[in-house]
C-alpha cells in the first residue's frame, strides 16, 4: 500500500486511508512546491522564496533543512519505500523522488491524455468515461490552504489544464447529442469565469442544441459587451463564427481542435482575406513539426499591412501542434544591448520582474531553464542584466543564447521577432545563424519587418532551403469590403466605398477611417486623406482626461504602465499632481482600440499594456510641444531609475529618455539634468559593453561626450571606454584614448591612463605598427607596475605581459607577469590564465600547455565560450614544441566552433594557420596564396614565407626571393621578434648574403627555434661553412632544434625521421640532401 501527495484540492500526504500529519504552515509549502515539480531539482534560495517571499529571515537556510529532514522522516516512517526528498549537491536543492502513479496531478495528467488519444481515435464514449475520471480527481483549487503558493504559475497552469479538460469533455458530450445534459455544468463554468472565450462557445453550442438559439444570441450579446468594456477587444474569430452560425441557422460551428486558450492578441477583427499566405505559412508551420527541422520565415511589408494579424492567425490554426510561442519585439529605441528583445522576451516567459532582486531573478531563471548547466545559466544571467559577469564578450552572449534555443526546441517552438527592421545587426545575425545551427530541431523563427530589412541588412537570407521571404501587398477587394462592412454595418454603400478606396488595401488605414467615422465629425464627407490626419483627428477627439493620459503613454514608449504614465502625466500637466484615475483612463483607451493589455508585465504590481500600432503612439507624439516632451521624458528616465534592482531594460530605457530629452531641449540645459543625462548615458553603455555590444556602446558614449565638458576627468573616463569600444568593434579609436590617456592623468587617474596607453598600443599591434606598439604597451605596464592592486591595473599588466613576450622583451613580460600572478592569487580567470601561458610559451618553458588547458577548461566551467585566442595558443604550443598533428586536432576543434562566434580578425588568424599547417602536411597549393596582398596585420609575414617556401620548392627562386625580402619588411613593422627572425633565416636561405650568419646572431632571436624556419636555418649556416654557429642561437630544446641538429651533423636519414615525427613534409624533402639545394647563385 503505497504513500501518495494529493495537491488537487488541498494538500494531503496520505498512507493507504490514513493521512500523514504535516506540521506547520512551512513544511507544507515546501512539500507542496516540491510535488509541483516532481524529480527536478529546486534550490534552497527558491524554496527560501517561496516560503517567505521578500522577507526571509536570517536563519531561513537552516530552517529549509531542518524541515525537509522532518519531512524525510515522516516520509521513510508512512512506508514510502519509493518516495523521498533528496539533496542534490550539483545544484544545491532538493528534488522529490515519487513515483508518478502516488501523485494526484500525475495521474490526472495521464488520464486526460489517454482521453484525447481515444477521442483522436473517435472513441468518444470511451474518451468521455475516461476524462470524468480525470476529473473525478480533482477535490478542490489546487493546494487550496497553503497561502504561501498562492498565485504561483503553476498552479494556475495546472488549473487551467483542468479547466481545458472540462472544455474537452463538454464539446465530445455535445458530438454525442448528449446537450442537455452538459448544459448546466458549462453555465456553472461560465458564472466562474465569464470571459473564457471556448467555454462560453460550448455555451452556446449547447443552448442551439436545445432548441434556446435566441437566447444563444442574446447572451453572445451581452458577453460581446463585457469583452469590450473588460479587454477593448473583441470575441476571437472562432466564437465570432458560431455567432454567424447562429445567425445563419446551419450547423453549430464544432470547437477549433485542441483550442485551448493559447494567449494570441487580438486586433478587434476576424481576420479576412490573404488565403494564399495563410495557407503557404500553415503548410511551414506544420512541415516544422513533421519533419523536426528548422525554418526561417520573413514576412515583409508596409506598416499596417497586416503582418502581425496573418502571423498571429497561423499561431492560432497551430496552436494545438506547436506550443509554445514566444514573442520578441523591436523598438525604435536605442536597445539596452543588441539581444534585449530576447532578453525581455525570456524574462516575461520566466515571469522575472525589473524590480526582482538578483537572487529572486536567478532562482526564475533556474526554475524556467532547468535543462542548461549552473554555469552557463550564470551566464546567462549576466546576458539578462540580473548578475554582473566580468570578461563577457559578444561570442558568449551568442553562446548563451544559442543554449537556450537548444534547450527549448526539443519539443516544437515558434519564435516570433516583430519589427526587425529595428533590430541591431548582431541580433539579425544570430537569428539568421540559429536557423542554420539549429536545423534538425522543430524551430520556426517568424521575423516580421517592413521593406527596408533587406537594403539594410544585405545578407539576410532570401533564397537558400530552410528560409522564406513573403511580401504582403495590399488587401484584395472584396477583403476590404468585408472588413469595412464588418466595421461601419451601418453605414450606407457610398460611405463604405469612401473608406475602401481611401485605405489603399491597407487594413491599418480601413480601421482608422472606420473609427474616425464613429467621431461626431459630420460622418464620411469628406475622408482625410492621409493615415496621419485620421488618427490626428482620433486624438484630438478625445476628452482631455483621457488626452493627456494617452500622450503621457506616448511618451513612456511602446510599452507602457500605468505608474509611468501616472509619473509623466504630472511632468506633462506641469502640476506635479497626480492624474485623475489613470486605471480608468487606460481601460477606455483600451476600448477605443489605442491600447492593449499584455499578457504579462514586468514591473512588480504594474499592470502591463501597449500601443495596437506604432503608427498611433508616433503620430500622437510628434504632436507634443517640445517643453512638455523633455519634461516628460525626464520624469520616465527618473522612473525608470526609481525601480529597485533594475536589470539591463531599466537603464537602456533611462538612456533612451534623457537622450529624447537633450534632443528636445536643444541647448537650454540645465546643470544638473546635464549630469544626470551623461552619467545615465555611461552607465548604460557600460553594460552594453559588459555584453560584448560595442556597437550600443558607442552610441551611447558618442552622445554622453556631447555632454561632458571640455578637459574634464568626466570626458576622459567616457573617452577611455569610447575608445576600447572602437578597438574592440575593429574601428580606429586612436584619437580617443590619446585625449582619454592626457585627461585621465592629468586628473590624477593613473590606473585608467595606463589602460589608456595599453589600448593605444594592442590597436597598433593588431594594425602590425609595432614599433608604436612597444612603445605604448611598455609605458603603460610601466605605468601599472607602480599602481596598487585593482582590477584595471591587473588587466593592463595581464595584456601587457602577453604583448612583451610577442614582442621579445622576456624580462619585462616576466616581471608583470609575476605581478598579475601575486595580485590575483586562486584566479580562474581564463584571461589570465592564457596570457600567462604566452608569456611562458615565449620564455621557452613547456609548462605554458597547462595554463592554457586551464584557460579552457575555466571558460568551460563558467559557461564562455572557449575563445579563439585559447585554441591559437594551444596550436602555437603545438606548433613551437614540434608537434604538428597535435596542432591539426586543436586547429580542426577550433574551426567547428567558429561561425559567427568569431570575429574578422578571429578568422584571418584560423586562416592564417590553417595555410601553414596545410603547407607543412603537404596538401596546400601554391595557387591559393599566388594572389595573396598583405593587409596590414599580424598574420601576412607567416603568409608570404610558406608562398616563398612553395616557390622555391619549385624551383622559381627569384620570386621566393622577393617574397623573402617582403617578409622581412613586414615583420619588421609588427615588432615581433619570432617573425623578424624567421623572414631574416628565409631571406638568408634565398638571397645570400656576404655574412649571413652575423647578421643572424646579431640581430634579436626568439628563445625557441622557430618552427617556420624548419630546416632553412642548418641549410644558411651550412652554405655559410659555419654549421658550428648552431649552438650559438642558445634555443631552448625542442624536436625543432633537434632536427636543426641532425641536419648540421650530416646525419640526413635522421634529420628526416625527425621532421616526419613533426609532421612536416616539405622540411623531410629538403633535408634529404641539403648540400644539394642552394639558393640562386
Amino acid at each position: 500500500m503505497g504513500t501518495e501527495i494529493r495537491i488537487l484540492g488541498g494538500l494531503h500526504l496520505v498512507r493507504g486511508d490514513n493521512p500523514v500529519t504535516l506540521t506547520g504552515a512551512r513544511q507544507r509549502a515546501m512539500l507542496g512546491y516540491l510535488t509541483l515539480h516532481p524529480g527536478k531539482a529546486i534550490s534552497v534560495d527558491r524554496l527560501i522564496h517561496v516560503v517567505w517571499g521578500d522577507t526571509p529571515p536570517r536563519h531561513a537556510r537552516h530552517s529549509v533543512h531542518q524541515r525537509i529532514h522532518e519531512l524525510r522522516r515522516k516520509l521513510s516512517a508512512s512506508g514510502a519505500e519509493s518516495t523521498d526528498v533528496r539533496w542534490e549537491p550539483g545544484s544545491g536543492g532538493y528534488r522529490l523522488v515519487v513515483d508518478p502513479s502516488s501523485l494526484d496531478a500525475a495521474v490526472f495528467r495521464a488520464r486526460a491524455a489517454a482521453a484525447l488519444d481515444m477521442a483522436g481515435r473517435s472513441a468518444l464514449t470511451a474518451a468521455v468515461s475516461e476524462m470524468r475520471h480525470a476529473l473525478a480527481l480533482w477535490r478542490g483549487r489546487v493546494l487550496e490552504g497553503v497561502p504561501s503558493l498562492t498565485g504561483l504559475s503553476e498552479i494556475e497552469a495546472l488549473e487551467n489544464e483542468r479547466l481545458e479538460a472540462l472544455d474537452h469533455l463538454w464539446e465530445w458530450e455535445l458530438r454525442l447529442g448528449r446537450h442537455a445534459a452538459v448544459l448546466p455544468e458549462i453555465g456553472s463554468l461560465v458564472r466562474a469565469e465569464p470571459l473564457r472565450e471556448q467555454t462560453f462557445g460550448l455555451l452556446l453550442m449547447a443552448l442551439e442544441g436545445c432548441g434556446r438559439r435566441t437566447e444563444a444570441l442574446s447572451a453572445y450579446a451581452d458577453f460581446r459587451s463585457t469583452v469590450r468594456a473588460e479587454l477593448g477587444a473583441e470575441p476571437g474569430r472562432w466564437l465570432q463564427e458560431i455567432h454567424r452560425a447562429l445567425l445563419q441557422d446551419p450547423e453549430p460551428v464544432p470547437p477549433a481542435a485542441g483550442d485551448t486558450g493559447l494567449a494570441v492578441d487580438r486586433d478587434g477583427t476576424a481576420f479576412t482575406g490573404r488565403r494564399t499566405e495563410l495557407s503557404l505559412l500553415l503548410q511551414i508551420a506544420e512541415n516544422v513539426v513533421s519533419s523536426g527541422s528548422a525554418h526561417l520565415l520573413t514576412v515583409l511589408g508596409e506598416p499596417g499591412i497586416g503582418k502581425t494579424s496573418l502571423v498571429r492567425e497561423v499561431l492560432t490554426l497551430v496552436r494545438t501542434q506547436v506550443k509554445p510561442v514566444w514573442t520578441a519585439r523591436c523598438a525604435e529605441e536605442q536597445p539596452a544591448s543588441a539581444f534585449t528583445p530576447l532578453a525581455e522576451m525570456v524574462a516575461g516567459e520566466a515571469q522575472i520582474l525589473v524590480s526582482d532582486t538578483p537572487e529572486q531573478a536567478t532562482a526564475k531563471l533556474a526554475d524556467f531553464l532547468p535543462g542548461i548547466d549552473p554555469a552557463p545559466r550564470a551566464l546567462l544571467a549576466g546576458t539578462l542584466g540580473i548578475t554582473r559577469t566580468t570578461g563577457l564578450e559578444a561570442k558568449d552572449v551568442r553562446h548563451a543564447w544559442d543554449l537556450v534555443f537548444r534547450d527549448k526546441t526539443r519539443e516544437p517552438l515558434v519564435l516570433v521577432v516583430e519589427d526587425v527592421h529595428w533590430a541591431r545587426e548582431e541580433l539579425l545575425t544570430f537569428l539568421e545563424d540559429l536557423a542554420l545551427d539549429l536545423a534538425a530541431r522543430p524551430l520556426l523563427i517568424v521575423c516580421t519587418s517592413r521593406l527596408d530589412l533587406l537594403t539594410r541588412h544585405a545578407n539576410w537570407p532570401t533564397g537558400t532551403p530552410g528560409t522564406t521571404v513573403l511580401t504582403l501587398g495590399a488587401l484584395d477587394d472584396v477583403s476590404a469590403w468585408t472588413i469595412t462592412t464588418g466595421l461601419l454595418p451601418d453605414a450606407s454603400q457610398e460611405q463604405r466605398e469612401r473608406v475602401v478606396v481611401g485605405a489603399g488595401g491597407n487594413p491599418l488605414f480601413l480601421q482608422q477611417l472606420a473609427n474616425a467615422a464613429h467621431l461626431d465629425q459630420g460622418g464620411l464627407d469628406a475622408v482625410p486623406p492621409t493615415l496621419e490626419k485620421v488618427i490626428n483627428a482620433r486624438w484630438n477627439a478625445l476628452p482631455a482626461d483621457d488626452l493627456i493620459v494617452l500622450r503621457a503613454a506616448a511618451v513612456v514608449g511602446d510599452v507602457v504602465w500605468a505608474g509611468a504614465i501616472d509619473a509623466v502625466g504630472a511632468a506633462l500637466c506641469g502640476s506635479g499632481a497626480p492624474l485623475p484615475n489613470v486605471p480608468a483612463a487606460v481601460r477606455r483607451l483600451c476600448r477605443l482600440g489605442f491600447l492593449r493589455r499584455s499578457r504579462s508585465s514586468i514591473v512588480k504590481e504594474e499592470q502591463e499594456f501597449h500601443f495596437t500600432h506604432a503608427a498611433l503612439r508616433a503620430i500622437g507624439y510628434e504632436g507634443i510641444e517640445g517643453p512638455a516632451r523633455a519634461a516628460g521624458h525626464l520624469r520616465a528616465a527618473a522612473w525608470w531609475q526609481e525601480l529597485p534592482h533594475g536589470r539591463g531594460i531599466a537603464l537602456g530605457e533611462a538612456a533612451n529618455h534623457y537622450q529624447r530629452a537633450i534632443e528636445a531641449l536643444g541647448s537650454c540645459l540645465e546643470e544638473g539634468v546635464r549630469l544626470r543625462a551623461m552619467n545615465a548615458l555611461h552607465t548604460a553603455a557600460e553594460f552594453a559593453m559588459e555584453q560584448g555590444d560595442y556597437a550600443t556602446a558607442v552610441d551611447r558614449l558618442t552622445t554622453a561626450l556631447t555632454l561632458a565638458e571640455a578637459g574634464s576627468a568626466d570626458r576622459g573616463r567616457l573617452l577611455l571606454d569610447l575608445g576600447e569600444s572602437l578597438h574592440h568593434s575593429a574601428a580606429e579609436g586612436a584619437s580617443e584614448l590619446e585625449e582619454a590617456g592626457r585627461l585621465l592623468a592629468r586628473w590624477g587617474r593613473p590606473a585608467p591612463a595606463a589602460k589608456a596607453n595599453l589600448f593605444r598600443g594592442w590597436a597598433a599591434w593588431t594594425r602590425g605598427d609595432g614599433t608604436l606598439a612597444e612603445r605604448f604597451v611598455r609605458r603603460a605596464v610601466t605605468e601599472a607596475l607602480g599602481l596598487p592592486v585593482s582590477e584595471t591595473a591587473t588587466r593592463v599588466l595581464s595584456v601587457g605581459s602577453a604583448l612583451l613576450a610577442i614582442m621579445g622583451h622576456h624580462a619585462e613580460a616576466t616581471i608583470a607577469a609575476d605581478c598579475v600572478a601575486e595580485s590575483s592569487q586562486g584566479s580562474e580567470d581564463h584571461r589570465l590564465l592564457g596570457n600567462r601561458g604566452i608569456v611562458r610559451l615565449f620564455a621557452g618553458s613547456p609548462d605554458a600547455i597547462y595554463d592554457f588547458r586551464a584557460a579552457v577548461a575555466s571558460a568551460r566551467r563558467n559557461g564562455f565560450t572557449v575563445r579563439p585566442s585559447s585554441w591559437i595558443n594551444m596550436i602555437s604550443y603545438h606548433t613551437t614544441f614540434g608537434d604538428l598533428p597535435a596542432a591539426t586536432q586543436v586547429f580542426r576543434e577550433a574551426e567547428a566552433t567558429s561561425g559567427y562566434r568569431y570575429t574578422s580578425v578571429d578568422c584571418r588568424w584560423l586562416w592564417s594557420i590553417g595555410i601553414r599547417l596545410r603547407f607543412w602536411s603537404g596538401e596546400l597549393d601554391l595557387l591559393e596564396i599566388a594572389d595573396f596582398v598583405p593587409q596590414g596585420n599580424q598574420v601576412d609575414s607567416e603568409v608570404i614565407i610558406v608562398r616563398a617556401r612553395m616557390r622555391a620548392l619549385e624551383g622559381d627562386w627569384v620570386a621566393a626571393a622577393e617574397d623573402a625580402g617582403l617578409a622581412v619588411q613586414i615583420a619588421e613593422r609588427t615588432g615581433s621578434t619570432t617573425s623578424v627572425f624567421t623572414a631574416r633565416c628565409v631571406r638568408a636561405a634565398f638571397s645570400p648574403d656576404v655574412d649571413p650568419v652575423r647578421g643572424l646572431l646579431t640581430s634579436d632571436r626568439p628563445v625557441t627555434y622557430p618552427a617556420e624556419v624548419g630546416v632553412l636555418l642548418p641549410m644558411v649556416l651550412i652554405r655559410a661553412g659555419s654549421p658550428e654557429a648552431l649552438a650559438d642561437f642558445g634555443f631552448v630544446p625542442s624536436p625543432w632544434l633537434s632536427a636543426a641538429e641532425a641536419c648540421i651533423a650530416g646525419d640526413h636519414r635522421r634529420a628526416v625521421r625527425r621532421y616526419r615525427d613533426i609532421g612536416s613534409a616539405p622540411d623531410a624533402r629538403w633535408a634529404i640532401d641539403p648540400t644539394t639545394w642552394c639558393a640562386a647563385g
